[in-house]
């Protein structure tokens, strides 16, 4: 289990305030002071085996043990107002506020069509971090994740695996953040901070 955990307790803090789409997505805690659909967080329903397999050639790359267990608990995150977002399959292309909001960004185009020309074979990018940009990586060779700057790629954290991302992630962001969803001070980043 990677976000099993995790998904608990988001939907927890969420106080009741859960809606659910007819594709099974979950949209929690309405923030209508960001926008009036706008939603702090969004887990997307579970991928099929046979669909995480398809997204391995899609990619052009085996995704990450760990990243193919989340896919099949949660295809893709978006967390604090897509503050971080965690790329999943798109299966649908129409672009209507309901397509958007119960699916999340896609994985297809940052690893295909924008695959930074500087990045390291095996890397696999699976979300980023809206405020600044950086992209976060899974690496087909070790568990560990990590967060690069768009354009330098150079590295800026690391976490020991993708559970334990998230996990702190969360726990982090949650401190900048009111439980309805405003921030507390646009002056704090919610990226992390990088390590030297």
């Amino acid at each position: 289990m990677i976000a099993q955990d995790l998904i608990h307790t988001m939907c927890a803090d969420a106080e009741g305030d859960i809606r659910v789409m007819e594709n099974g997505a979950r949209l929690l805690v309405h923030t209508p002071h960001v926008a009036p659909r706008a939603y702090l967080h969004s887990i997307f329903p579970p991928l099929s085996s046979i669909e995480i397999s398809d997204l391995d050639v899609s990619v052009g790359e085996v995704l990450s043990e760990d990243y193919r267990t989340l896919l099949s608990e949660s295809n893709g995150l978006e967390l604090f107002s897509n503050a971080l977002s965690i790329y999943g399959l798109v299966t649908e292309n129409r672009r209507s506020v309901d397509a958007v909001l119960k699916q999340p960004f896609d994985i297809v185009s940052p690893n295909v069509d924008e695959y930074p020309r500087f990045a390291a074979e095996g890397h696999c990018i699976i979300g980023s971090f809206k405020t600044d940009g950086s992209l976060i990586l899974t690496d087909i060779l070790t568990p560990s994740i990590v967060r690069v700057d768009r354009d330098a790629y150079e590295e800026l954290n690391r976490w020991e695996c993708l559970r334990n991302f998230l996990t702190s992630e969360y726990r982090r962001m949650s401190k900048l953040f009111d439980t309805k969803g405003h921030r507390y001070s646009t002056e704090v980043p919610t990226a992390p901070i990088r390590v030297q």
